[in-house]
Parts: structure tokens; C-alpha cells; sequence
């Protein structure tokens, strides 16, 4: 039983030190990565005060944008660059939230003429993809 444990311990160390990419900037806050139209987690809860940084790993241009305006990241490039949709490769981008409350916020890919804000879970080039943040009070994670 001990050894299945060790085995177990060890199998979960290297699928998450394998999960970490040398090209994503480092992350000292609530981290949610955008990957191929997705978001991860798609849901997250922080307290008041937090930062959350997202980083995009996916291979296109990406923002973040909140559906209340309080944020828009702008063009988020992958690892290795934006290419016709510009950004700095390795984008990334904090914003935090210092009053309790649920958000919801979308992905969508540049360029902007592109930008239908459609609801969706994955889908189409141009279409949003939708995720949650609730923000709660100082006791909460």
C-alpha cells in the first residue's frame, strides 16, 4: 500500500512539472492559461484583492475581456508571437479584482473584425468562448 502511495505521489510531481512551460511568463498570481479557444480553469474563484494573470499558450492571438467592460487585455500573443495578429510572443496579462462579485468574461481571437462576441464553448475561428470569476469577500478562495 505505502508503495502505491510513493508511486502515486511521484506519477502526480511529474505530469504537473510537465505542465509548466519554459516560454510561459512566470506567474505569481491566481493563474488561468488560454489554450486553442479555452480558457483553464474555466472557472475561478479568488478573494477580494487578487491578482489573476492569464498567459496565452495556444498558437494565435488572443484577449481577455470582461462582459461588463471592466477589462480588456488586448492582443495576447502565444509563445511564439502573434503573427498577423500582433502581440508580444508570451502574452500575458493581470488585472485585480478588489470588490467581492461574480464576472463573467470571454476569449476571442484577433484581429478585432473578427470580434462577434457570439456565447459559445469552443466553435469557429472569431467566437467567443465564455468563462466565470467569482470574486469573494476576504475570508474566501
Amino acid at each position: 500500500m505505502r508503495v502505491r502511495t510513493v508511486f502515486t505521489i511521484c506519477a502526480a510531481l511529474v505530469v504537473l512539472m510537465s505542465c509548466s512551460s519554459a516560454t510561459s511568463p512566470s506567474c505569481t498570481a491566481a493563474c488561468v492559461t488560454i489554450q486553442d479557444f479555452s480558457f483553464s480553469p474555466a472557472t475561478l474563484s479568488v478573494k477580494a484583492g487578487t491578482t489573476v494573470q492569464w498567459n496565452n499558450n495556444g498558437p494565435s492571438s488572443h484577449t481577455t475581456t470582461s462582459d461588463n467592460a471592466m477589462w480588456d487585455s488586448g492582443a495576447l500573443a502565444g509563445p511564439s508571437g502573434g503573427g498577423a495578429y500582433g502581440g508580444a510572443p508570451g502574452g500575458s496579462f493581470q488585472f485585480t479584482f478588489n470588490s467581492p462579485g461574480s464576472l463573467s468574461l470571454s476569449l476571442q481571437a484577433a484581429p478585432a473584425d473578427h470580434r462577434d462576441v457570439r456565447r459559445l464553448y469552443g466553435g469557429d475561428y472569431g467566437d467567443a468562448v465564455s468563462a466565470s470569476l467569482a470574486v469573494g469577500g476576504s475570508g474566501e478562495l
